[in-house]
């Protein structure tokens, strides 16, 4: 019982913000029984300790709620004295001892050591080179989606890249699915629902664990259809731009991919509807290699390059998200924890000051709410003032964990790209410098990086569509 206590002291200890080194009596400390614990918490003053306070207020608001975490018994503030030390303007907490295990785990979850080492600062000495290939694919991906228009026979680019084209005539194996596509088990169960819901597929068990997917006539030719799309896109590309830029661009990405050890998505992709991280997290470890296999989540396939799992020649948008994918993959080789990646730096961690942002302005740029449900709220990332729904005074935070990532992004990504030009060679220069070209004419407007969960909630939302009209 004493080590729940322990466990939260030493966790306040290495928390920024709140004060746990003043004289005995003013400054937070834990008092543990057989059955109950009573937290005690000074916080300092300014941003650091505001930052403190709204991240235990979470942490303990939550606790009772929340069955992830723990809902036996709802933590209770006190605002007079849980115990007789009389700390003066000091926040009390009552739990139980397996809620505050589970306190301390969340306070070291959101400190900064789940992004690693601290990096030396940095500036940003041109745009980053994630940044030029997201522009790229966004604007690719657009073209896809403005020839698809409202029609429904048609495929998502996601949806066509990530599954539909790895189904022959003849039908599959639904094993052999995530090696064809690099495709993470529980983003594949969801697509393959969704698809089945649009009777574009059926699934057949054959025994033995053996389910043959085969496409339905409406399946084929939505699978038909993509690559024809595909290349009209190309085509317009090649007018816009020039045919020896696209041309340019295709060989100094395909230059790039074949020296991959692993195969990625040919349309860049969440781990699953609710998880924007490309494989998932850390759970198994990276192997340097060779050959080089990142870290990921236990329903990432490992698809190695020799297997068979990429085509020869993939098609301009495939190859923007492979070397993307392999860029947020190196990027991201050493962070701990959800939410602090490539994604969330790119689009929002940057931009938030010390001072916040507004969350309205937050919300436009990332995955944040205001209700503590939004994944960079629900992981630590930041924290979010209380208030009104809608009142334009609420104001986003980042927690240490965020404000690391965000404090190491300049030197990260100018580290990755300095390693792939010595890994990669001459390539490297010149995907930039034709990337660069092109974002001067791609106008503004584009996100950083991609919304790689998108298309995840788009086949949700049509296919459920489909089984309701049934």
């Amino acid at each position: 019982m004493a080590a729940a206590g322990g466990a939260l002291g030493a966790a306040l200890r290495g928390f920024p913000g709140i004060v746990t080194r003043r004289a005995v009596g003013t400054a937070s400390h834990v008092h543990e029984t057989a059955g109950e614990v009573v937290v005690v918490l000074v916080f300092a003053a300014g941003r650091t300790g505001q930052v403190a306070t709204l991240v235990v207020d979470f942490i303990m608001s939550h606790m009772g709620r929340d069955r992830r975490l723990d809902s036996h018994a709802p933590v209770q503030q006190h605002t007079g004295p849980g115990c007789g030390c009389g700390t003066p303007n000091a926040v009390h907490y009552v739990c139980t001892p397996r809620q505050a295990a589970i306190a301390a785990r969340m306070l070291r979850y959101a400190s900064a050591d789940t992004q690693g080492p601290s990096r030396p600062h940095a500036l940003l000495s041109s745009v980053p080179l994630p940044v030029l290939l997201s522009h790229a694919l966004c604007a690719f991906r657009d073209g896809y989606r403005q020839a698809v228009g409202e029609d429904l026979s048609l495929p998502s680019m996601g949806l066509w890249a990530n599954v539909l084209r790895a189904i022959p005539d003849a039908g599959l194996d639904r094993r052999e699915l995530p090696a064809r596509t690099v495709l993470s088990l529980r983003g594949m169960r969801a697509v393959l629902r969704d698809l089945e819901r649009r009777r574009w597929l059926t699934s057949d068990k054959q025994g033995r664990g053996v389910h043959l997917l085969r496409l339905t006539a409406s399946g084929r030719q939505a699978r038909d259809a993509g690559p024809r799309l595909v290349a009209n896109v190309e085509r317009r590309w090649r007018r816009r731009f020039g045919t020896g830029e696209v041309a340019a661009l295709h060989t100094a990405l395909a230059d790039i991919a074949r020296q991959f050890d692993v195969c990625w998505p040919w349309s860049l992709t969440g781990y699953g509807p609710g998880d924007a991280s490309v494989t998932g997290g850390g759970h198994v470890p990276g192997v340097v290699g060779p050959p080089r296999i990142p870290p990921h989540g236990a329903d990432w396939p490992v698809v190695l390059r020799k297997g068979g799992g990429a085509a020869r020649r993939p098609p301009l948008p495939a190859l923007l998200s492979e070397v993307l994918a392999a860029f947020t993959m190196d990027y991201e080789w050493d962070a701990f924890g959800y939410g602090a990646g490539l994604w969330s730096t790119s689009n929002l961690l940057q931009f938030v000051k010390a001072s916040g942002m507004a969350l309205e302005e937050a919300a436009a740029r990332g995955d944040v709410r205001g209700n503590g449900k939004s994944g960079l709220e629900r992981h630590l990332v930041v924290v979010v003032e209380s208030g009104k729904p809608g009142d334009g005074s609420r104001r986003v935070h980042l927690t240490p964990k965020g404000q690391r990532a965000r404090d190491s992004h300049a030197y990260l990504v100018e580290a990755v790209e300095q390693d792939w030009q010595r890994r990669y060679g001459k390539a490297v220069a010149a995907l930039r410098q034709v990337l660069e070209r092109l974002d001067r004419q791609l106008g503004e407007g584009w996100p950083n990086y991609p919304d790689t969960t998108a298309w995840f909630l788009e086949s949700l939302v049509v296919g459920g569509a489909a089984a309701r009209r049934r």
